[in-house]
């Protein structure tokens, strides 16, 4: 949703207060994987290129791609459709409503042909292959779970739904008609706390840098603390004041409906022979959680807690028993074992154009394991994939792919031969086809 000027003020505001008030490890590495580069490559020579693109045609449009993966036999698994949230303008203003397309996993070729499509009573957000190529897949609080041929064998709820009050309406509440007398004097009252918080400010930051300026006088500085802090408490209860009379019960409805859906998320999904993993938004506060459940979707239990992720974003990959997160906010891909100790992390911030070290404002936002055991780790807004080892050794530059900027999902794969490179282009509802060069 677009956010109105007010509601651009509010997160500002929000920033403010809190800045004012607020004042690579071994032992990682499964067998067989890659150590080095080829003989005479050099790592910032990409060794593959954008040969193509595949999408899903519908009519003159195309299907929304949520996410992919590829199965044993090269295929891809392309997770299409299900239900999702938007908001309009109307009459009364902002209005939600749940709008969607038939759910499922569309099989498509390595070229590109559509070889089948599998229905699905779940959304799918996210999608994976177990080793025996089982297919699992997930989104909005559920879980599914299909045989080689897409039959639906199971569905069960996300583990983080037992953590979750139950699921509310969609329905948004009619506003109550306000008489002359109420509106004039909640005008009123809005403009009073307006010319207050805006009085509240002024002080905050005046006695900010009355604070910094006093820091060597121990005396002078403890009176300014007191000053401040009954400022911010007093700033936090006019905003509270000022908010609830400026929301409306639709758009509170909104905002709960909103924050519910998005903690119900599957963000992503990861098998190995024995387990399955799924990374989601932890149920309070902020950040997003591991859980490992048995082949069967059962037995859930939350292993990692507190990993850190840009608008909505986070990505698990899983082999030998070990489970890999992309966690973009801080840089870094992290290593766990089956029970959440973790045994490695690296990666490092580089907005100066390196190479190394990941770019952009929040990333590797996607990774996958490759044939040969390399992680291969994807970078939203630079369309960029790269090769390191499990315990972060930076192998080389395998292409940059053109794709629209923005932190948002970036979904790849790789060929068994390494040959061919996936990525999703999320935006443009297509899949980008990187080849290795011929040289």
């Amino acid at each position: 949703m677009a956010r109105t000027p007010r509601r651009q003020e509010r997160v500002i505001v929000e920033v403010l207060l809190a800045v004012l008030a607020l004042g690579a490890v071994a032992g990682c590495v499964p067998a067989g994987a890659a150590a080095s580069l080829q003989p005479g490559a050099r790592p910032t020579e990409a060794t593959h290129e954008q040969s193509g693109t595949i999408a899903i045609p519908m009519g003159d449009q195309r299907v929304a791609i949520h996410s992919f993966c590829l199965a044993p036999d090269g295929n891809l698994l392309a997770a299409c459709g299900g239900e999702r949230m938007v908001y309009t303008r109307g009459p009364s203003g902002y209005e939600m409503k749940m709008v969607g397309e038939p759910s499922g996993i569309r099989v498509i070729g390595p070229e590109g042909k559509l070889l089948a499509t599998w229905p699905l009573d779940v959304t799918p957000q996210a999608v994976n292959v177990a080793p025996d190529g089982t297919v699992y897949c997930g989104g909005q609080g559920r879980l599914a779970k299909l045989d080689p041929r897409g039959k639906v064998l199971q569905v069960a709820d996300a583990p983080q739904v037992a953590e979750l009050p139950p699921l509310t309406s969609a329905e948004l509440p009619e506003e109550k008609e306000l008489t002359e007398k109420e509106k004039a004097a909640k005008e009123a009252k809005v403009a009073q706390l307006t010319t207050r918080r805006e009085e509240l400010l002024k002080d905050i930051r005046a006695l900010h840098k009355e604070r910094t300026a006093a820091k060597d006088d121990e005396a002078r500085k403890a009176q300014l603390d007191a000053r401040y802090e009954k400022a911010v408490a007093e700033y936090r209860r006019v905003y509270e004041e000022l908010r609830a009379l400026t929301t409306t019960a639709r758009q509170v409805a909104m905002r709960e409906r909103s924050q519910a859906m998005r903690r119900r998320a599957v963000n992503g999904i990861a098998v190995t022979a024995r387990d399955v993993f799924v990374v989601c938004p932890t149920t309070k506060g902020y950040g997003y959680d591991i859980w490992r459940l048995d082949r069967g979707l059962a037995n859930g239990k939350k292993i990692v807690t507190g990993l850190r992720g840009c608008c909505g974003q986070m990505d698990i990959q899983a082999a030998g028993g070990k489970v890999f997160a992309a966690e973009n906010s801080r840089k870094r891909v992290v290593c766990y074992d089956r029970d959440g100790k973790q045994l490695a992390a690296w990666g490092k911030a580089d907005r100066d154009g390196g190479i190394e070290g990941f770019g952009s404002c929040c990333n590797p936002m996607n990774l996958r394991i490759g044939p040969d055991g390399a992680i291969y780790t994807s970078e939203a807004s630079l369309g960029r994939i790269k090769r390191y080892s499990p315990s972060g050794e930076f192998l080389g530059l395998v292409g940059t792919s053109s794709i629209v900027p923005g932190c948002k999902h970036v979904a790849i794969g790789v060929s068994r031969d390494g040959g061919r490179v996936y990525l999703l282009d999320i935006t443009r509802a297509h899949i980008v086809v990187l080849t290795r060069r011929k040289s």
